[in-house]
C-alpha cells in the first residue's frame, strides 16, 4: 500500500519551487508526494514523460530544472539505473542546485547516482539503522525543514543562476548583464553564501563577473564625459546661483508630490486590512521635527495614519527566533506565549508588552510541542529527537529533562492538578511522568499502532490510537486497559483524526480521503462525507464539543458535532489556499490563515467574514506576517489570537479592538486628538495628546514593527530605515548590528545596510 500525502504547513509559495526527479515505476509515491507539496501551496515541477521521445521534451526538463530552487531525488532500484534520471543529476549539478534524495523503496545494493552518493538521504522507509521510523509524516516534515534550509540564498541562487543561463544561451550579450544594484546584491550574495548552501556555479560567477567589467567600462566612459561637462559648468557658474533657489522649490514641490503618493498608497494597504503598514507608510510622508526630518506636512497623509491608527489589530511582533516558528502558545491566564522554532529553541514571551522574557536553549532539533500547566507556573517543550524539557515560566530555568521517546513528540498534556504529564510520539509509545520530580510513571510502548491524542480526562490519562485495519482504541494508560473500540472498517487505515474534548466524538480522515464523524461511545457513524479531503487537513473542535471544524485547502466546513449535520460553510478567497485553522474559547468566532500571511476572522454563526475595516463595505482580513502562517491559536479570553509564521516571527492580534476619536482637530499647525480605546467593550486607554509631532511620535511608538529593506525598496523608498525604527527597537530593527549601524551613520560615516 501507498502511503497517502499529508497536509503541511505551507512554505513559501511564491518563493520555493521543487522538481522531483523520479523513475516512472515510482510514479504512484511521486503523485502522493506532489500532492502533499501542491496542498500546501508549493510549486511542484514534474515531467513523467520519456525524454527519449524527442529533444522538445529534454528542453523542457532544462528548463523546469533550471527553474526550481530544489531537485528532489526519489531514490528506488530503478531511480538508481534510469538514463534519464541520471541526465537530469548530471544537468542539475552543472547549475550546482540543491539535491534533496529521498528513498522510497530500499536502494542498499544499488549506488545513487553522481554527488547523491555522497548526500544525507530522507527515509520514507523503515531503517533503523539510520534512525528512520517509515512514518510518512515524520518523514515529510525532515523535507520540508531541509526544503527550508537558507531559502533566501537558494532562491538568489535560482534567480541568478536562470539570469546566466538565459544569457549564456543567448550568445551573452551586454544588455542581459547585471547593472547597478543589482551587481550590488549579487555581490553581497557571494559574501553571504551560508555553510550547508550549494556552491554557486561556474556561470554563476561569470555571469557575474562579466557584469563587473561592463560596468567598469561604462563607469571610465562616464568620467571623460563627466569632464567635458564640467568645463561649461564653470562658466556657468552665475546661472547656478539663480537655478539654486529654483531648484529648492521644485524639491519642495516634489516632496509634496511624493507625500500624496505615499499617502494614496497608505489608504491602500488599509483598505486591504494592514492597518499597520499603512500607518508607516503615512508616517513616511509626514514631517518628523524631533529628528529633524523637515519634509512639507500633507494633511491627507495625516488623515491616512488616523485612519490606519484606528483599525489597527496588529499589537506586537515576537521577534527573536533565527528560523521558523512552528507553534505559538498562550498560557491559561493570557498573560504569556511561548513560541516554538525550527531554531532549536523556546522561547516565553509577554503578552501585553511583546518583551521577551526568557529563552528556553537545550533542544538538539526544532521544537515540535509545548503546552503551559494548569497554573501557569510550568511550560514543557518537546522536540523532533523526542526529549521533553519542563521549565519554571516565572524565570525560565529548566527543572527537569525527560528521555525516552526516540522520535518526534507532536502530544503533550498536563493533568487538571498540573503533577502529570502525558506525551505521545511518532515512536508509537505514551508516555505518562510525574512533573515534581521527572520520573517517568507509565510507559505504552511497542502498540504498532498511530497515537492520534492523549488527555488526561476524568481522572484518567486518555490516549486514542488507530491500528493499521482501522480500528480507533480508546485506552486509559495509567491501568493499560482499552475502554473503547470503534471499528471503523477502513482497511486501508486512518491518515488523521480529531478528538472532542469529552472524548466522546472522533473525526477520522481515511486514506482514500473520506471525512467521517463517530460517537466513540456508541460506535455509530454519524456522517461521512466522500468529497475528496487532503490526507491530512487542519480542524478543531470547540472546547464544549458542539462545533467541529475541519479546512480544505480553499475552505472550511463547520459540523453540528452532536447530530453530525453541516451547519456552515467558510468559503476562502479566490487563488490562496488555506493554511491552519482555529475556534474561539466559546465556539463563536473562527480564524483561518491562508497561504501569504493572511488571516480572516470569521463569525460561526453566519459563516461570514467580519470586517476589520469599519465603514468601508468590504471585508479585510489581517495582514502583517511576511510569509505563511504555521499555527494560530485564540487566547483564553478570546480577545487575542497569536499566529506563528515561516518568517521567523510570531504575532499578536487583538480581535475585538475599537477606537473611539471623540475628537480630531487638525491645522497646518496643529494637531488635537482626544480618543478611548477599548477590547470587547472593556475600557483599556483613555487619551488626549495636543500637538501634531507629539502625535505623529505617539504614533510612531504605538506600532509594533516598521517596514523592511525589501517593502521599502517596493514602494520606491529610501532602502535606509529611518532613525526611530532602530531607537525604538521596532521590528526587524532591534538588534546589536542595527544599533551600530545607526551610531556609526550619527558619527558620520556610511556603513553599508547590515
Amino acid at each position: 500500500m501507498v502511503q497517502k500525502s499529508r497536509k503541511i504547513d505551507p512554505a513559501e509559495a511564491e518563493e520555493l519551487k521543487v522538481f522531483i526527479s523520479h523513475s516512472r515505476d515510482d510514479l504512484d509515491f511521486v503523485k502522493n508526494l506532489a500532492a502533499a507539496l501542491q496542498d500546501g501551496g508549493i510549486t511542484v515541477l514534474i515531467d513523467s514523460e520519456d525524454i527519449e521521445k524527442g529533444e522538445k521534451v529534454w528542453s523542457r526538463i532544462e528548463q523546469l530544472i533550471a527553474e526550481s530552487h530544489a531537485v528532489v531525488f526519489v531514490l528506488s532500484p530503478d531511480s538508481v539505473r534510469s538514463a534519464p534520471c541520471q541526465q537530469e543529476v548530471k544537468f542539475a549539478s552543472s547549475l550546482n542546485k540543491r539535491f534533496l534524495p529521498v528513498v522510497a523503496r530500499e536502494i542498499e545494493d544499488h549506488a545513487a547516482p553522481g554527488k547523491l552518493a555522497v548526500l544525507d538521504y530522507i527515509y520514507f522507509i523503515r531503517k533503523w539503522r539510520a534512525g528512520a521510523s517509515g512514518n510518512f509524516d515524520e518523514a515529510f516534515d525532515d523535507l520540508v525543514r531541509a526544503l527550508h534550509t537558507d531559502i533566501g540564498w537558494i532562491r538568489e541562487h535560482t534567480r541568478l543562476g536562470d539570469a546566466a543561463l538565459r544569457w549564456s544561451r543567448n550568445g551573452k550579450p551586454k544588455h542581459m548583464l547585471l547593472r547597478g544594484a543589482g551587481i550590488t546584491s549579487a555581490n553581497e550574495w557571494l559574501s553571504a553564501q551560508p555553510a550547508t548552501a550549494p556552491e554557486p556555479s561556474g556561470l554563476h560567477r561569470q555571469f557575474i563577473d562579466a557584469s563587473r567589467k561592463a560596468a567598469k567600462t561604462r563607469r571610465l566612459v562616464l568620467i571623460g564625459v563627466t569632464a567635458i561637462v564640467a568645463t561649461v559648468i564653470v562658466a556657468g557658474a552665475i546661472a547656478v546661483v539663480i537655478l539654486r533657489h529654483i531648484a529648492s522649490l521644485q524639491a519642495e514641490a516634489t516632496a509634496i508630490q511624493e507625500s500624496y503618493r505615499l499617502a494614496k498608497l497608505a489608504d491602500e494597504r488599509i483598505l486591504k486590512g494592514d492597518a499597520v503598514s499603512g500607518m508607516l507608510i503615512a508616517l513616511e510622508a509626514l514631517p518628523d521635527k524631533l529628528r529633524d526630518n523637515h519634509r512639507p506636512f500633507v494633511a491627507a497623509a495625516e488623515s491616512s495614519l488616523i485612519q490606519g491608527w484606528q483599525i489597527k489589530r496588529e499589537s506586537a511582533v515576537l521577534d527573536g527566533h533565527s528560523d521558523v516558528v512552528s507553534l505559538a502558545r498562550f498560557s491559561p491566564g493570557g498573560q504569556h506565549i511561548v513560541t516554538g522554532s525550527w531554531d532549536d529553541t523556546a522561547r516565553l514571551w509577554d503578552v501585553k508588552t511583546g518583551m521577551l522574557l526568557h529563552t528556553l536553549g537545550g533542544h538538539v532539533d526544532a521544537v515540535t510541542a509545548a503546552a503551559f500547566a494548569p497554573d501557569g507556573h510550568s511550560v514543557v517543550t518537546a522536540d523532533h529527537k523526542g526529549i521533553i524539557r519542563l521549565w519554571e515560566t516565572a524565570t525560565g530555568r529548566l527543572t527537569h529533562k525527560l528521555p525516552g521517546h526516540v522520535a518526534r513528540v507532536r502530544l503533550l498534556d498536563f493533568s487538571k492538578d498540573g503533577r502529570k504529564l502525558i506525551s505521545g510520539s511518532y515512536d508509537r509509545s505514551i508516555r505518562i511522568w510525574n512533573v515534581e520530580n521527572g520520573e517517568s510513571i507509565a510507559v505504552l510502548r511497542n502498540l504498532g499502532e498511530k497515537v492520534l491524542h492523549v488527555q488526561f480526562a476524568s481522572g484518567m490519562a486518555i490516549a486514542v490510537t488507530a491500528s493499521k485495519d482501522g480500528i480507533l482504541r480508546v485506552r486509559d494508560v495509567l491501568d493499560n486497559q482499552v475502554l473503547n473500540e470503534v471499528p471503523t472498517h477502513l482497511p486501508d487505515g486512518i491518515s488523521k483524526a480529531l478528538v472532542s474534548p469529552a472524548i466522546d466524538r472522533i473525526a477520522v480522515i481515511t486514506s482514500d480521503r473520506r471525512l467521517q464523524l463517530w460517537d466513540a461511545n456508541s460506535r455509530e457513524l454519524l456522517f461521512e462525507d466522500s468529497e475528496m479531503w487532503t490526507a491530512t487537513p487542519f480542524g478543531a473542535f470547540s472546547l464544549d464539543g458542539k462545533w467541529l471544524l475541519v479546512a480544505k485547502p480553499r475552505k472550511t466546513h463547520v459540523w453540528d458535532a452532536i447530530s453530525g449535520k453541516k451547519v456552515t460553510t467558510l468559503q476562502g478567497p479566490k487563488n490562496q489556499i488555506m493554511a491552519t485553522v482555529a475556534i474561539s474559547p466559546n465556539g463563536n468566532l473562527v480564524a483561518t490563515a491562508f497561504v501569504g500571511g493572511t488571516i480572516f476572522i470569521w463569525d460561526r454563526k453566519t459563516g461570514h467574514a467580519i470586517s476589520v475595516v469599519s465603514g468601508i463595505g468590504r471585508v479585510a482580513p489581517l495582514r502583517g506576517h511576511q510569509s505563511h502562517v504555521r499555527r494560530i491559536e485564540f487566547s483564553p479570553d478570546g480577545q487575542r489570537i497569536v499566529s506563528a509564521s515561516f518568517d521567523k516571527t510570531a504575532r499578536v492580534w487583538d480581535v475585538a479592538r475599537a477606537v473611539n476619536v471623540k475628537s480630531f482637530v487638525t491645522s497646518q499647525s496643529n494637531t488635537t486628538v482626544a480618543f478611548d480605546v477599548t477590547i470587547r467593550g472593556s475600557e483599556r486607554l483613555r487619551q488626549h495628546i495636543e500637538g501634531k509631532d507629539r502625535f505623529f511620535d505617539y504614533a510612531r511608538r504605538s506600532v509594533p514593527r516598521c517596514l523592511t529593506i525589501d517593502q521599502r525598496a517596493e514602494l520606491l523608498i529610501e532602502r535606509e530605515p529611518p532613525g526611530w525604527c532602530i531607537e525604538l527597537a521596532k521590528w526587524p530593527y532591534g538588534s546589536r548590528v542595527w544599533r551600530g549601524w545607526l551610531k556609526a551613520k550619527e558619527d558620520g560615516e556610511n556603513p553599508p545596510l547590515p
